[in-house]
C-alpha cells in the first residue's frame, strides 16, 4: 500500500512539473517567425513551428543572461554582436505580447527572440528583446541545439525555391 502511495505522488509530482513548464513557454501559435538566410526565405507552417521550436529549446538551456547577471555584461558587446546577427542571417521569432519564458538561468521577458546564424558549423549567438526594448544577451547555452538550428535551416532552405518576402517587379 505503501509503495502505491509513493507512485502516485511521484506521478502527481511528475503532472505537475510538466504543467508547470508548459506555462513557461510560448506558444507557436502567438508569434511569427522569419528566417533570413541569404534571402528572407518563404517558410511554411511545419518550417516555422520547427524552428520556432528549436529556437525556444536554444533559449530555454541558456544559463546566463544580462538581464540577470551574475557578472558585469560587457553592454557595447552584447550591442555589437546583436547589430551582426539581425544584419546577416538570423532567425526572428516575434511575439505578440511579451512572453515570461523559463531558462536554466532564470525566467526572462522578451518581446523578440534572435538566433544568430552567422557561424559555418552552428548558431552564431542569442538575443531576446525584453518587453522594455532592451537588448539581452544569453551566453552559455546547448551547443549541441546550436548545430542542430543551422542543420535544419541548411535542409529548409535546400529544398525550397529561392523565394524572398517581398515581391519582385
Amino acid at each position: 500500500m505503501l509503495y502505491v502511495k509513493a507512485v502516485l505522488v511521484i506521478l502527481f509530482v511528475a503532472a505537475n512539473g510538466s504543467s508547470l513548464s508548459a506555462k513557461d513557454s510560448p506558444e507557436f501559435e502567438a508569434s511569427a517567425v522569419v528566417l533570413r538566410y541569404s534571402e528572407n526565405t518563404a517558410l511554411g507552417q511545419d518550417d516555422s513551428r520547427k524552428l520556432f521550436e528549436k529556437s525556444i529549446e536554444i533559449l530555454q538551456s541558456s544559463n546566463f543572461n544580462s538581464s540577470s547577471p551574475r557578472w558585469e555584461w560587457d553592454e557595447v558587446k552584447i550591442n555589437l554582436e546583436y547589430g551582426r546577427a539581425v544584419s546577416g542571417m538570423h532567425v526572428l521569432v516575434t511575439f505578440n505580447k511579451p512572453e515570461r519564458v523559463k531558462t536554466m538561468g532564470g525566467y526572462i521577458s522578451a518581446r523578440e527572440l534572435i538566433i544568430g546564424l552567422n557561424g559555418s558549423q552552428y548558431a552564431s549567438s542569442v538575443h531576446t528583446i525584453d518587453g522594455d526594448g532592451k537588448v539581452i544577451g544569453h551566453a552559455k547555452y546547448l551547443g549541441q541545439l546550436c548545430i542542430e538550428i543551422l542543420e535544419l535551416v541548411k535542409e529548409i532552405t535546400a529544398r525550397s525555391p529561392n523565394e524572398t518576402m517581398e515581391p519582385t517587379r
